[in-house]
């Protein structure tokens, strides 16, 4: 459907548009004009027709929806109760806007709140019961809503498996190899998946495979966080993954004139591809899994790596010696998250931990046994000396709500062509 605006309407759109997720947001709303202005920054431009009236009904729509559900209407809802059928994907989510009001209403809140304990400061009885209770009151307003689904709606778990029998098995992001998809369906929204190793086991490498899988094979575009190396060597390993050469000869400066070509050419196929990784790594202080999942929604991501847990930050301290409860409360942050994309996760076992079959002990991972608890799905990645020496490694399910425990070989060949394949079925 096409869509037209006037030169004042368009000036308008240039005006807000870098101002709709702002205190400004819902002022806008209050003309026609705002309203198309913000559909045009978080919606397509063909997303309505032309009507003034039918945008600013929409919003209206939308606003009072989340209000009263505390999650974002559905494409369908959308389409049944404002009467258009061609709403087009949105450039970011609509939960995204969601949540910027969520907080904006929170912030009020909070200032009416602290004024109240500043007055009442004499009194500090009455001032702890006032904020408990205001507080606790406020986290029930903005909390989220579940969706609740009833017995009758069992047509609706039917419909849903026959349209996957359509497309396949896999309905989420690769992870880099068939046999993984096949067995495990990919990497999908609302879950969280975890791949677990001791150092220099190709934890980060396995989630740089999907994530190269994820642009070339399903063209999409993640969002990578190294938080533990620079992203110019994950760039480096993604280079030499798409160019087909050897990461090792790479790093010894030693590539050969044909080597050196089929770099130049993956440079230019990169350049062109619309598809991208967003390779980030967060400042000390930047690194919550809020501000992280923030990040991948506004670039447009359908999918977020992150290497690795340990470096990841909480939003809720604990004491020095309680580095474990933040560890608990990032996890649970991770599974919240997943509303909005998947999240792989890279983590470190404890020295002690050695082969596959004691790396089912959930306790040995990092600082807290919380992954085992929130996770969907764990990945274990183990190697011994002689297995590294024949560039071998077994990659197995070590725990998962849904899926039975399988180990692949796999070989690895970072001299030749940089590429990991699986071989057998351990």
């Amino acid at each position: 459907m096409a869509h037209h605006m006037t030169t004042e309407t368009e000036d308008v759109v240039e005006e807000y548009a870098g101002l709709v997720l702002e205190d400004q947001l819902l002022d806008h709303m209050a003309t026609p004009a705002g309203c198309r202005a913000i559909w045009k920054e978080r919606l397509s431009s063909e997303l309505i027709g032309d009507s003034d009236d039918g945008i600013r009904t929409a919003l209206e729509f939308v606003i009072s929806y989340m209000d009263e559900y505390r999650e974002p209407p559905s494409r369908g809802v959308l389409e049944e109760e404002t009467g258009y059928d061609e709403f087009d994907t949105p450039i970011a989510p609509i939960g995204y806007v969601i949540t910027k009001l969520r907080e904006r209403y929170q912030r009020q809140q909070m200032k009416r709140v602290i004024t109240t304990l500043g007055r009442n400061a004499g009194n500090p009885e009455e001032a702890l019961r006032i904020g408990l209770s205001e507080f606790n009151r406020i986290r029930a307003e903005t909390a989220d809503r579940k969706h609740t689904m009833d017995s009758s709606e069992v047509a609706e778990v039917v419909d849903k498996y026959h349209e996957r029998l359509k497309h396949g098995a896999i309905q989420g992001v690769t992870f880099g190899f068939e046999e993984l998809d096949k067995s495990l369906g990919g990497l999908k929204t609302d879950e969280l998946t975890f791949i677990i190793a001791r150092p220099k086991r190709y934890k980060s490498w396995q989630l740089l495979w999907s994530a190269t899988a994820a642009v070339w094979t399903e063209s999409r575009s993640v969002v990578f966080d190294t938080l533990e190396m620079p992203p110019e060597e994950m760039m480096e390993r993604y280079t030499c993954i798409i160019a087909g050469v050897s990461y090792r000869d790479f790093k010894l400066h030693n590539l050969s004139p044909a080597a050196l070509g089929e770099l130049d050419k993956a440079a230019r196929d990169a350049f062109n591809n619309p598809n991208k990784i967003y390779f980030r790594r967060p400042p000390r202080g930047e690194r919550t899994v809020q501000q992280m999942m923030q990040e991948a929604i506004e670039l447009g991501a359908e999918a977020l790596y992150i290497d690795q847990l340990s470096f990841i930050e909480s939003v809720r301290k604990a004491s020095v010696d309680q580095r474990h409860r933040e560890v608990s409360f990032i996890c649970e942050d991770l599974k919240d998250a997943t509303q909005h994309m998947p999240i792989y996760v890279a983590a470190q076992f404890n020295r002690e931990a050695a082969g596959l079959n004691e790396m089912a002990d959930l306790s040995k991972i990092g600082l807290s046994d919380s992954i085992g608890q929130v996770a969907d799905t764990i990945l274990g990645v183990h190697a011994t000396k002689d297995m590294k020496a024949q560039n071998l490694i077994h990659m197995g399910v070590i725990e998962s709500r849904s899926y039975e425990p399988t180990v692949w070989e796999m070989s690895v060949d970072l001299s030749k062509d940089s590429t990991f394949k699986i071989t057998n079925v351990v």
